[in-house]
């Protein structure tokens, strides 16, 4: 019995986390340290078309939540700026609107597999990427948009964090 309210326990902490280990894999953040403004752009060329997961609504989502992570601890503020110096362009690898399975009818998460390129607008020079990192949302929406918005939540989130962690 104590085995398995352990391995339960274990299951619900490693599920629990919804989002993979983010690295950068060239480059390094410390020109966003006296940025003010960060100009985001998708990028679904990875896919082919983005379809569903292609709207403005889950754009915002994404720029609300870093933004969010980001106001009171640096400058920087993430959108759309015509005088922004430099872009971090979302690069969408994969998508996963997640279902319901059997036994027990529960739901996957939709998951969004994305890397992150930040590039200096004016030389379109590529400053830094991130490793691809997986993304997590609530399993516990129903199979709709706000499915999708909720892993766009948790992305725009992530890249706060890590925004932070690396211009410290």
């Amino acid at each position: 019995m104590n085995k398995k309210v352990l391995f339960t326990a274990l299951l619900a902490v490693a599920t629990t986390f919804g989002v993979s280990a983010q690295k950068l894999i060239t480059g390094n953040l410390d020109f966003l340290k006296i940025e003010t403004k960060l100009n985001i752009v998708f990028d679904y060329s990875e896919l082919g078309e983005g379809g569903d997961w292609d709207k403005p609504n889950f754009h915002s989502d994404f720029i609300r939540e870093l933004n969010g992570r980001l106001t009171g601890k640096v400058r920087l503020k993430a959108g759309n700026f015509e005088d922004a110096k430099y872009q971090a362009t979302v690069r969408i690898l994969s998508t996963h609107l997640g279902e319901f399975v059997p036994p027990f009818w529960q739901a996957n998460k939709p998951e969004l597999d994305i890397e992150i390129v930040f590039t200096e607008i004016i030389t379109a020079k590529v400053l830094a990427i991130t490793s691809k990192f997986n993304v997590k949302g609530n399993a516990m929406t129903p199979i709709t948009d706000s499915r999708i918005s909720s892993v766009f939540e948790e992305a725009g989130e992530a890249l706060g964090k890590f925004i932070l962690k690396k211009t410290k």
